[in-house]
């Protein structure tokens, strides 16, 4: 059967959103360096020294300006764990649990693991970061179905207990007419059978009493006479 496009959308952007949730709250947690030779240089400027950084007073102002600043491609820090292979593991976990493809499903399974390769060997990512991001994304997608096949089997249920609570009286209904109705045929029946055993009866006593008169002449005499 097929599965609404609506569940499966949400099915997606729910993992992901919670995945990706978890991704933000681990690389604030876990400040690791770049694989990436020069990465903050190529992307911010020159990095200042541990000395430097020290000994100068904390420019919060400046902080929150590279902080709200959009740049695309990333940072340098945010590795574990890797959003681009929480968003490959979930559009994969997709592709396996909706689509009736197995090519499809095999096809994206082998992007996927080319994929990660790649943010590995480019120094984009560790693997480790690729590694808690298929785990995670997996994690999240199975909450969430569980979280989704809850309530669907609940409003499925729901949904028969209510049409059954509206199919019984009707059910009961129609009983009770047919039930009436054979009781009024059965008794139909008995009163035409009683009527005709009735009139039976009375033609078989008209026949006695003619016969009899035509065998006892005398009688019919004495009736005449009276």
């Amino acid at each position: 059967s097929k599965v609404p496009g609506l569940t499966v959308a949400r099915h997606f952007f729910l993992a992901t959103a919670m995945a990706r949730s978890i991704r933000v709250a681990a690389f604030m947690l876990t400040v690791v360096p770049s694989p990436r030779p020069h990465c903050y240089a190529s992307r911010f400027g020159s990095a200042p020294t541990l000395e430097a950084l020290l000994a100068a007073p904390v420019d919060y102002a400046e902080w929150w300006r590279q902080a709200s600043t959009l740049r695309a491609g990333g940072g340098c820090n945010d590795l574990i764990v890797s959003g681009h292979g929480i968003l490959t593991t979930c559009v994969w976990l997709a592709i396996h649990t909706y689509a009736n493809s197995r090519f499809a499903s095999l096809a994206w399974l082998a992007a996927l693991v080319h994929t990660h390769a790649v943010a590995v060997l480019e120094r984009h990512h560790y693997s480790v970061d690729m590694f808690l991001a298929v785990v995670i994304a997996a994690l999240c997608w199975h909450f969430v179905g569980c979280k989704i096949g809850t309530k669907r089997a609940s409003k499925l249920s729901t949904s028969s207990a209510s049409t059954t609570a509206v199919a019984a009286p009707e059910a009961q209904a129609r009983k009770g007419v047919a039930v009436e109705g054979k009781h009024k045929f059965s008794s139909d029946e008995d009163d035409s059978g009683g009527n005709t055993g009735n009139i039976i009866t009375y033609s078989n006593a008209d026949i006695r009493d003619s016969d009899d008169g035509r065998s006892n002449p005398a009688a019919q005499d004495a009736q005449f006479d009276n």
